[in-house]
């Protein structure tokens, strides 16, 4: 009897543990692919390891350790059952979140290949000890919307849109770590970085994160599944005010008798476009290219961003 109650035990253990760590594509724009460790043919060698793969569609759902690539201009948003999210660019290949050996700690582990993700994670949940890692860098992030750029060449380079997080070096653990707070990002960390700095968040990094979090989905989809995306979305929108009112609470008394009426994407372009007006350029004369409006949309940019 004791057998069973254990087996029983774990077993329900396990569920949760998944249920915990799946999200949902709830919008997928061109060619995104799902890889699962396979031990059977058919199979891809990717990383010295085995996978098989599936191309990802809206309301499918996606466990922790699988690899998730996106090819060319191809873009993911992914919700958790809690609401957290990850939005995956353009070009890029991430391993999903998974909880690491170290148990005391609850951390959990999401690795950028490379490519980009914006994270928005909430301070109560499963993932509020979430380590970005790159080859490069470390992200500690607890609770905030942060996005982070690996490139294979350049390093990696952190931007924080909301919140505050600890940045450290993958290669050399002597580099005092830093914190990088909202309106700020790192300088790039290499393999050989002396030292990480941060500065000022530009106009261009912003419009960047806005294109590359921006994902207009080009199927339809069943009424089931668009109810299930209305639910998660909602939880995402939950999710996103509760941040902004523990992290930018004067943007939240602007918005707080419309927030109801805006979807979570509105109220997200509100809240970028903030950080956008107060940056600084890289050019004196900037102005988003016709590439970064349509990736964007003409009406959100005229909206939101047109100063």
């Amino acid at each position: 009897m004791k057998t069973t109650l254990s087996l029983l035990t774990i077993l329900f253990s396990l569920n949760l543990w998944a249920n915990v760590h799946t999200g949902t594509f709830v919008q997928v724009n061109g060619e995104v692919l799902v890889l699962t460790q396979a031990k059977e043919k058919p199979f891809v060698l990717y990383q010295n390891k085995k996978y098989s793969y599936k191309p990802a569609k809206i309301g499918s759902r996606v466990g922790a350790g699988e690899v998730i690539q996106t090819k060319g201009n191809s873009k993911a948003k992914i919700i958790f059952a809690n609401g957290d999210s990850l939005n995956i660019g353009a070009g890029s290949s991430i391993v999903m979140p998974k909880p690491t050996a170290k148990k005391k700690q609850k951390e959990t582990e999401l690795k950028i290949i490379y490519g980009k993700i914006r994270s928005v994670i909430s301070k109560k949940s499963p993932r509020n000890n979430l380590k970005i890692k790159t080859k490069t860098a470390v992200a500690g992030v607890r609770g905030t919307d942060v996005y982070v750029h690996h490139n294979l060449q350049k390093g990696t380079l952190v931007t924080v849109m909301r919140g505050k997080v600890e940045v450290s070096s993958a290669e050399n653990k002597k580099i005092k770590p830093i914190t990088v707070e909202t309106g700020y990002m790192t300088t790039d960390v290499l393999e050989d970085v002396q030292k990480i700095d941060k500065k000022p968040i530009t106009k261009e990094k912003v419009i960047e994160v806005q294109v590359q979090s921006t994902v207009k989905p080009d199927v339809e989809v069943s009424e089931t599944v668009k109810k299930e995306i209305q639910v998660l979305e909602k939880q995402n929108k939950e999710v996103v005010l509760e941040d902004i009112k523990n992290y930018q609470p004067e943007i939240y008394q602007e918005i707080k008798d419309t927030k109801d009426k805006m979807t979570v994407e509105e109220v997200s372009a509100k809240v970028v476009s903030k950080v956008y007006k107060a940056a600084p350029s890289e050019s004196p004369k900037f102005k988003p290219s016709q590439e970064d409006l349509k990736g964007i949309g003409n009406d959100v940019y005229e909206k939101y961003f047109e100063q």
